[in-house]
């Protein structure tokens, strides 16, 4: 037996089943809401203060690693300069037994990864007004030299707030790229990275020549919107190579030619998103 905010067995080394333990003597784990590669995300209770909240754990095996370190660190310190309400709030970041650990607020909600997943697409109507939302906070991360370079529909979330069922939050700045003031973050990436996820990046990431500025986010933004509207991203493919070729040498079926209600000014807007020349 041991103490609750005991999280690792002294004498096995192993991580102790987490569930009512408690983290740095304040937050008590009480339910795993997601796992990937790189760590967990818990719901947990702030006990002296008595509010939900989210810890995003980093695997304890990743914290000597310094680049995947100082991922997770610009992902507290980016999302904590934009201060928009369109943007996930990040209350502390910190390190325990179990590894550097982040406390975002707590969403109630699904992402429009979800959503797609459920209805395949989305009304023109409702498509319009959540992206216009998640474009307030992307502007909010821009006007502060903040680039998210990830966006996708896992990262943009649809919580409750008051009587609105579809406010949007913005998610996950680990790979932002920091300009102006921030601007020697940015060095962490090196030219000849490919840094993103394939089927949301634009041409001048595919590249990976370090050449990204907001306009790469907004292309991302244009993929969405067009699987928001379609069902599917522009680009599909089974390889990486494959989908990197196609943002770089090829144009996008019309939206309207996989969902004809698709309104033909907001088609123009997707298809406008989606040029390959950024100075387009």
């Amino acid at each position: 037996m041991h103490g609750e905010d005991v999280l690792v067995c002294p004498k096995e080394t192993k991580v102790l089943p987490l569930e009512g333990r408690m983290l740095d003597g304040k937050f008590r784990f009480t339910k795993l809401l997601g796992a990937g590669g790189m760590g967990a995300v818990w719901r947990a209770q702030n006990v002296r203060v008595r509010k939900a909240v989210a810890i995003k754990l980093m695997h304890p095996e990743f914290a000597g690693n310094p680049g995947i370190l100082d991922r997770f660190k610009n992902e507290a310190t980016a999302a904590g300069q934009i201060g928009s309400q369109h943007i996930c709030d990040i209350y502390d970041f910190g390190a325990s037994a179990l590894g550097p650990y982040i406390v975002l607020e707590m969403l109630n909600g699904r992402s429009f990864g979800e959503l797609i997943q459920q209805y395949g697409r989305v009304d023109p109507g409702l498509a319009a007004i959540v992206m216009r939302q998640a474009l307030i906070g992307l502007e909010a991360a821009h006007q502060v030299g903040i680039i998210h370079r990830d966006l996708k529909p896992e990262n943009i979330y649809l919580c409750t707030r008051g009587p609105d069922k579809n406010y949007v939050k913005l998610l996950d700045f680990g790979i932002a790229k920091l300009t102006g003031d921030g601007a020697a973050l940015s060095q962490k990436t090196r030219t000849g990275m490919v840094i993103g996820t394939p089927a949301y990046m634009s041409p001048e990431q595919c590249e990976g020549r370090g050449l990204i500025d907001h306009r790469s986010d907004i292309y991302a933004l244009g993929v969405v919107m067009y699987e928001l509207l379609t069902g599917r991203v522009p680009f599909p493919g089974d390889g990486f190579g494959e989908v990197l070729v196609a943002h770089l040498t090829r144009d996008p079926p019309p939206p309207t030619s996989l969902n004809p209600n698709i309104p033909p000014e907001i088609e123009a807007l997707v298809l406008h998103c989606l040029r390959k020349d950024k100075a387009a």
